[in-house]
């Protein structure tokens, strides 16, 4: 963008004391005894008659440093800014870690953990190679933890290897959008608000109990899901002994119920009697569509002899016109029908009684 915002400015310098110093707390131009994190040049001070809070004139620039010499340097800005999160951290010894997720599941919740030592830009060595993370952390215990300040570029893949390699966990915080000032002074309010109250911002780049606690949480899902199917099989075995007990009950219903009808027939005179069975098939006539085909039933064996005439011709309808005729009984079209009669009562035996 050709315009620059108050970021772009650099507006947070060294001084002669290396300590961080806003444009508004020094002296004009030359006097400021500030200096560039970057290349050391000396730096002058551009804040004649101008107030952290006054309103720029048209044409007017805010407040900033440039150097005395040379070519300013674009990324100043942005190293001021890390010098200024390393010094709070430094100040703080403390840090609210992110939570730990793998995909959809959070491996461990996040905590502030205050630190037992803060050591800025230390440099190790792994196999011959060198890594200086931005801040190394240590509890009393003598865990390590890297800290990574990010600005315009995160933690690249060959860092990422060596920290990997090196097994210590490490965190990225991301510092874009931090303004240099806050009412006139280093924004160490802000700065200090992301690196101790929030989670935001921060990224694990890697964690060296990840593999520890997938595979504690991958048993613990195991576990639920054994002890769910345990559930489901008790379930469908208690569900299953009680639609048994129940039709057990209905089948001593059923028979009790049968058992007074029979019962109440033979006390009036009438029995349950076999007398036809209709066994077959259906026989069908007509060509193309089968919906246009006729459809009728071939009995095989259809006829038993009636009790009473003795006629094995007789069938089952002429029943109706005998005067021991009670009833039908489950009397469809494929399957044994039954008639209430009131013949075998009368004399002659016990042919095909129920």
């Amino acid at each position: 963008s050709l315009i620059k915002s108050r970021m772009d400015y650099l507006q947070i310098a060294l001084n002669d004391k290396e300590d961080i110093v806003s444009v508004f707390e020094v002296s004009t131009g030359i006097a400021c005894n500030c200096h560039c994190p970057v290349c050391g040049s000396q730096l002058v001070a551009k804040n004649k008659d101008k107030a952290p809070l006054s309103k720029l004139s048209p044409g007017q620039r805010t407040a900033y440093f440039s150097h005395y010499r040379g070519t300013e340097c674009t990324s100043a800005p942005e190293t001021m800014i890390h010098l200024l999160a390393k010094a709070i951290l430094k100040e703080t010894k403390e840090l609210k870690i992110p939570r730990l997720r793998n995909e959809m599941d959070i491996l461990a919740e996040s905590q502030t953990i205050k630190f037992y030592m803060v050591e800025i830009e230390k440099v190790y060595e792994i196999e011959g190679e060198k890594i200086i993370p931005d801040v190394t952390l240590t509890v009393k215990t003598g865990k390590r933890l890297f800290v990574e300040f990010r600005n315009t570029h995160g933690v690249d893949a060959t860092k990422q290897e060596k920290i990997r390699r090196l097994g210590v966990s490490c965190i990225e915080v991301d510092l874009k959008g931090i303004e240099p000032l806050r009412e006139g002074r280093p924004n160490e309010i802000d700065i200090k608000w992301l690196l101790t109250e929030t989670e935001l911002f921060k990224t694990w780049i890697f964690n060296v109990v990840e593999p520890r606690l997938c595979e504690q949480l991958q048993r613990k899902k195991e576990q639920a899901q054994a002890e769910a199917q345990k559930k489901q099989r008790e379930r469908e075995a208690s569900e299953k002994r009680k639609i048994e007990a129940l039709e057990k009950h209905v089948a001593r219903k059923e028979k009790k119920i049968a058992d007074l009808k029979a019962e109440y027939r033979r006390k009036s005179g009438f029995q349950l009697c076999e007398i036809y069975v209709n066994r077959g098939h259906w026989n069908y006539e007509g060509f193309g569509d089968s919906r246009n085909h006729k459809k009728y039933w071939i009995p095989e064996k259809s006829l038993l002899t009636c009790p009473r005439t003795k006629n094995e011709s007789a069938v089952a309808e002429g029943c109706e016109a005998c005067d021991y005729f009670e009833k039908y009984e489950n009397f469809s079209q494929m399957s044994t029908r039954f008639v209430v009669c009131k013949f075998v009562n009368q004399g002659e035996g016990k042919w095909g009684w129920l």
